[in-house]
């Protein structure tokens, strides 16, 4: 099953010494570059979600030779939700799937897994064992998103989970959702994070101990 592949690539990169870290280079690619061509055999549409011009310009070399739309964040609040909400009114209606853009080991199969839950609830989202969940790498349905979003913002609920509160939603456990669940999940926060990352992909490509 194909559906529309939404990357969120809008954030502010603040723990990252400043630059914009979906242009960052792991293994020779940006981090974008990683997470759209993981994701591109299960697009029916792949769209880029970014807050500013800028950062879709920025972009647009990091991408080259892709097929890919991009969608600037259609409210000015800084929040993941605002990703989302942009994500869901870009893809109008039905289910698509969502991915942060510093998440390179990301697969497709995890989505084709999480769609066969979907039914007909608002969103799968992959939870941990301690309970934390994993709403960024998920599968949601565009219209709850866009009905309750503006009304979350509006009172001040700007976290994620205020949303999952809010949904028809089913927590699957990531050991159903992905092979490898602390590979894939894995985030880009830091510079650290990202040195870390590059040991990671060189094992996965054999050249590495």
């Amino acid at each position: 099953m194909r559906v529309p592949v939404v990357v969120l690539a809008g954030g502010q990169s603040s723990r990252f010494g400043g630059q914009y870290k979906a242009l960052a280079k792991l293994c020779g690619k940006p981090l974008a570059a990683h997470v759209v061509d993981n994701l591109a055999p299960l697009a029916s549409r792949l769209v880029v979600v970014v807050h500013s011009e800028g950062q879709a310009a920025a972009l647009s070399s990091a991408l080259t030779g892709r097929e890919y739309e991009v969608a600037v964040d259609v409210l000015r609040e800084v929040s993941p939700l605002v990703g989302l909400y942009t994500a869901a009114s870009t893809v109008g209606t039905g289910p698509f799937a969502v991915a942060p853009v510093d998440t390179p080991f990301v697969t497709a199969r995890a989505y084709e897994r999480m769609l066969s839950w979907l039914g007909d609830r608002a969103a799968v989202i992959p939870q941990w064992p301690n309970g934390y969940t994993e709403p960024l790498l998920a599968v949601y349905r565009a219209e709850p998103l866009r009905e309750s979003i503006p009304h979350l913002l509006e009172e001040g609920r700007v976290r994620v989970s205020d949303l999952l509160s809010a949904l028809d939603a089913v927590k699957v456990p990531v050991s159903e959702v992905f092979s490898d669940p602390s590979l894939e999940t894995f985030n880009v926060n830091t510079e650290k994070d990202l040195l870390l990352a590059e040991e990671l992909c060189a094992r996965r490509r054999g050249r590495g101990p």
